[in-house]
């Protein structure tokens, strides 16, 4: 060896080189190829107790391996002739090509990013005027489609909206967009409808709720509002099945319909007053799954409960008031209608709402009653036949009946004095042993 290269090691380790690194700069070659000459040609590297990875050689034997020359343990030739003893012209230039190994590297990742290598499933989606714009799960832009008016994002702002929805609905290993398509639109001047968007964005079926309906106090034609938006799980062996609810513009009737994955109508029932939730679970013990509707009934004012069977539920609600009863249709089949008591500080407004539907262990917890700036609302919880469990104020309902009382508003400043008339809940329809049988 020259001196220069021997002031060189010994500057790195007098003794060992305690690193691939190490060895290969001792013999003035890449990392790799002193690997390979340990493997095919017996180059004396040593191990730490503790893994492979870590290594070092002592240099003595390193340097009698190099001038000696050594048959590898798999007895393959003598180790290669010595390597030209480098300099630090040698020791520049082996910088470079190591810088210039990295850059390459970051531009392949570069360009494997640039060219956007792997899924990329839709995740997200915005509006943005009349476009819809959908991203994959890293936020890149994947598609966009234009609408012929401005898109509204109702779901953002009203609780009573069912987000869009992405899934594969048909099982073809592709993610689908459900998208309840609500216009900008002034109130009433444009149907709205429930798109399905292939995963490339192309549109695969549009369902349009355009059904004219009559109650004995007039015609109820489109416009239609896409309000609420469920998948219901199939049993063993069938599809799933889309719950979509809309609702009309200008009065009383709304449609919850059920859909098959192509957007086929498989069934539908009617309701005079608006949906506000929809829950999709399996209370009833037995069976498949139930739609559990939070609903405005317009001809008492009231909050309202229907549980629905996917299988075959149909018809129109019962109403007390036969000006409300949505004629024109079969026999009605619903599991359960309820009506629900209204708290005294929300009886000035027109209607109650159910706002919201959990489920809860074995309950059916429902949230209702008014949701305003000084919100009157309590909980009732169902038991798995729709029987009432137990009914409890909401904090903030405490606050409201304070304000109200100081204004002279209310006769009493504590709700809980209405618990015993929140218990009277009223039945429509009520869960039978036939309900049950046909659960099962």
């Amino acid at each position: 060896m020259s001196p220069e290269f021997d002031n060189q090691t010994e500057k790195v380790e007098a003794e060992v080189a305690g690193s691939w690194k190490e060895i290969a700069a001792f013999f003035g070659v890449s990392v790799r190829t002193v690997q390979l000459w340990e493997e095919e040609r017996g180059l004396p590297v040593r191990r730490h107790p503790g893994g492979r990875g870590r290594v070092f050689a002592y240099i003595s034997e390193l340097q009698a391996w190099r001038e000696g020359g050594s048959d590898s343990q798999s007895g393959s030739a003598a180790a290669p002739a010595p390597a030209p003893a480098p300099g630090p012209q040698t020791f520049a230039r082996n910088r470079w090509v190591s810088l210039a190994a990295v850059a390459l590297l970051l531009i392949a990742v570069a360009l494997l990013g640039a060219l956007k290598i792997g899924p990329r499933i839709p995740s997200s989606l915005r509006l943005a005027g009349q476009s819809l714009i959908v991203s994959d799960q890293e936020g890149r832009t994947l598609w966009a489609h234009r609408f012929d008016s401005e898109v509204m994002a109702s779901w953002e702002t009203n609780v009573t909206y069912s987000r869009p929805i992405f899934s594969d609905i048909d099982g073809d290993g592709e993610i689908e967009l459900l998208f309840p398509f609500s216009p900008n639109a002034p109130w009433g001047a444009r149907n709205g409808a429930l798109y399905c968007f292939s995963s490339s964005g192309s549109i695969r079926w549009i369902f349009n709720p355009d059904r004219t309906v009559y109650t004995k106090k007039g015609r109820f034609a489109p416009p239609y509002d896409v309000r609420l938006l469920a998948l219901v799980p199939g049993t063993p062996g069938s599809a799933v099945r889309i719950f979509v609810a809309s609702t009309h513009f200008n009065d009383c009737p709304s449609q919850a319909a059920l859909l098959d994955v192509n957007g086929g109508l498989l069934r539908e029932y009617w309701h005079s007053g608006h949906f506000t939730s929809v829950l999709v679970t399996d209370l009833v013990p037995g069976g498949g799954p139930e739609i559990y509707l939070g609903a405005i009934s317009n001809a008492a004012r009231r909050a309202s409960i229907i549980a629905l069977d996917p299988r075959d539920f149909q018809g129109s609600a019962r109403e007390e008031n036969s000006d409300y009863r949505i004629l024109g249709f079969p026999p009605t089949r619903e599991i359960v209608r309820v009506l629900l008591p209204r708290l005294k500080a929300s009886e000035s407004a027109m209607f109650d709402a159910v706002n919201g539907l959990a489920r809860s262990g074995p309950y059916l917890v429902v949230s209702a009653g008014q949701f305003t700036k000084e919100a009157a609302v309590y909980q009732a919880l169902f038991d798995s036949r729709l029987n009432l469990a137990d009914v409890t104020i909401s904090s903030t309902t405490y606050l409201t009946y304070r304000n109200l009382y100081d204004r002279g508003l209310l006769p009493f400043d504590n709700p809980d004095r209405e618990l015993p008339e929140l218990r009277k809940i009223r039945y429509l329809t009520r869960f039978t042993q036939e309900t049950a049988r046909n659960q099962q």
